[in-house]
């Protein structure tokens, strides 16, 4: 019915309904729809709702019960109507917020006045009056959803929102309900209504932001919100963007305070104007020093909503100069990194030692970063210590660090090789997603001493190979594999491949699954392919040489990936495979038929 109605309105089939009955009956079902406990259905109600403001309505005011003789503005009445709902509905839920999560969620009526929002014509108000009116309807709105996010914060701030069930909800529900009807469906329903308000409150609010902020001269000089609203609006970002364990609260609040923080970087008063800087200054002294609310960062969640409230503050920071970092995003950038580099992986508080908090939310803020493309031409000085340390998270004592390390690794890495252009991924990498080594090392070339170093330690025994260090490994190979030989490799004697060939061959003996994988792959970013046959050949020399009894069955299945991986090269390549003029074919097969025992 909305697709038909909206399609309707658009072909201007339908600009005017008198008909008494009709128009009240549809009404009444939009009502209803913006009540209904159904999602889909609100968001129906909120289209019509939308339509029906768009549309010459001649007994609007009777329909509503309004009375009012002189000319008016039809948005403003069904806004008005739609909020005296919604103050009906908050009422319920101040009593019993379970209840109202069945008969009345409020995200309804807050979504059919989100609709209205989004086509009012703000510029078109130069009647003081009218803007009077307009500036106390958007004053309740403010206080009710303050009042709103007052009952429904608790259960989307709870750290497991997801299974939340209040105990005085349960009391109060049980008194008239089977204990089964409290299990999880209610709790999900909970869940639904409570984040889905917070949702539409964001929104409201980042609507409010676009409608006045940028009318607000000073204290005194505003048209429909003041100074001290969009403090309170502001706020309540801060609140939800830092205290949410929900991810759906805390992203739809990302979307609303980046709205709001445009606008207060663009805004034409000076107080304004200057809010995202402080913020952003006090969040990186928060950081510094350390004091960050552990009572309300989530670390589980990847730091909750710290990473948006930064990265919303920061992304509309002006560009001084074309082509220049943004200062306060290099400066966080700085700060970030610095924390990974030089802080402890565990802390003592108490006499219990514990992870340190603070490195993994630089871990976690730092990658947001990395990941969003706004940000791209100012992470790029960044990338190669952020791939330095990352590979180095490896190696960590602490699972949360090696965790945040390897979701830094693999943003990193898409952010230098671009997203997979194939289906199948890792498994067969796309050409757009390689570059030849020579050029990966110029652009990053202390990786090549890092690499080098960790491949050297990790390989040069047994013991250290099957250590906890050697999953770095999987780090490196996973960024050499995405090389591929140039045809200038050698000419810059201090960036020359060959000194990392033994080293990943070595890999062969690795433990890990992975490890030995990725090193048949990462092998061949490393030789060019006249040297196939040569290494080919020494392989299966070795192997033939080796008594059968010493030799593990992971170095085997290692080894044997290696020339598998440089045959399917060859094939894939057209290119013809040369035995060594030593080898009798004859006798190599004889010597090496206890392989295929080895692996049976």
């Amino acid at each position: 019915m909305a697709f038909y109605f909206r399609s309707a309105f658009c072909n201007r089939e339908v600009t005017n309904i008198n008909d008494d009955l009709r128009i009240r009956t549809l009404f009444d079902r939009i009502l209803q729809l913006l009540s209904s406990t159904q999602p889909p259905e609100t968001a129906s109600g909120a289209t019509l709702v939308q339509c029906i403001a768009q549309i010459n309505i001649t007994n609007l005011p009777e329909l509503i019960n309004c009375d009012i003789k002189q000319e008016y503005d039809q948005i403003y009445l069904l806004i008005n109507h739609i909020t005296k709902r919604l103050d009906s509905e908050v009422q319920h839920a101040k009593i019993n917020l379970l209840q109202a999560a069945k008969n009345g969620p409020m995200y309804g009526c807050l979504s059919g006045i989100n609709a209205l929002l989004t086509i009012i014509h703000h510029d078109k108000y130069n009647n003081q009056k009218q803007i009077n009116e307009w500036r106390i309807v958007f004053d309740h709105l403010i206080k009710i959803c303050l009042e709103i996010a007052s009952i429904t914060g608790p259960i989307v701030s709870s750290s497991s929102p997801e299974g939340m069930m209040p105990m005085e909800l349960t009391d109060i529900s049980g008194k008239d309900e089977d204990e089964s009807s409290n299990g999880q469906i209610t709790s999900q329903m909970l869940l639904v209504c409570c984040w889905r308000t917070i949702k539409e409150i964001s929104l409201l609010f980042s609507r409010l932001g676009q409608i006045g902020i940028k009318y607000i001269q000073n204290e005194n000089q505003y048209r429909f919100i003041n100074l001290k609203q969009v403090h309170i609006i502001c706020n309540y970002y801060m609140e939800q963007l830092l205290k949410s364990r929900h991810c759906g609260a805390y992203e739809l609040a990302y979307t609303g305070f980046l709205i709001i923080c445009e606008q207060l970087w663009s805004s034409n008063c000076d107080e304004l104007c200057n809010l995202p800087i402080k913020w952003i200054e006090n969040g990186i002294k928060m950081v510094q020093e350390n004091n960050l609310d552990k009572n309300k960062l989530c670390l589980t969640r990847r730091s909750g909503g710290l990473p948006f409230y930064l990265q919303s503050i920061l992304t509309d920071e002006p560009i001084k100069q074309r082509g220049q970092q943004r200062t306060y995003v290099a400066k966080l950038m700085e700060t970030l990194l610095n924390i990974i580099q030089n802080d402890p992986d565990t802390i003592q508080i108490d006499g219990q030692v514990l992870e340190n908090s603070r490195k993994i939310h630089a871990y976690n803020t730092v990658r947001s970063f990395y990941r969003n493309q706004r940000f791209a031409n100012d992470v790029f000085p960044y990338i190669e210590r952020g791939l330095h340390l990352s590979i180095t998270g490896f190696t960590s004592s602490i699972w949360m660090i090696r965790n945040s390390a390897t979701l830094l690794l693999s943003t990193i890495v898409q952010r230098i090789f671009g997203p997979s252009k194939t289906k199948d991924g890792e498994e067969n990498l796309s050409k757009k997603n390689s570059m030849t080594s020579r050029e990966f090392f110029n652009k990053y070339p202390s990786l090549f001493h890092l690499f080098y170093q960790q491949l050297q330690q990790t390989t040069s025994t047994r013991s250290s190979i099957e250590s906890l260090s050697s999953s770095c490994l999987f780090a490196i190979l996973l960024i050499l594999r995405r090389l591929y030989p140039s045809p200038l490799d050698g000419i810059d004697c201090s960036l020359t491949l060959d000194k990392l060939l033994p080293f990943v061959i070595k890999c062969e003996e690795s433990p890990l699954l992975r490890i030995r994988e990725h090193s048949s792959k990462a092998l061949l970013a490393l030789i060019h392919h006249d040297q196939y046959s040569t290494i080919i050949n020494q392989q299966i020399s070795q192997l033939m040489k080796q008594p059968k009894d010493k030799i593990r069955q992971n170095s085997l299945h290692g080894r044997l990936l290696q020339i598998n991986a440089i045959f399917e090269s060859m094939k894939k390549n057209n290119l013809q495979f040369t035995f060594d003029s030593s080898f009798n074919l004859q006798d190599m097969l004889s010597s090496l038929e206890w392989c295929i025992y080895q692996l049976v």
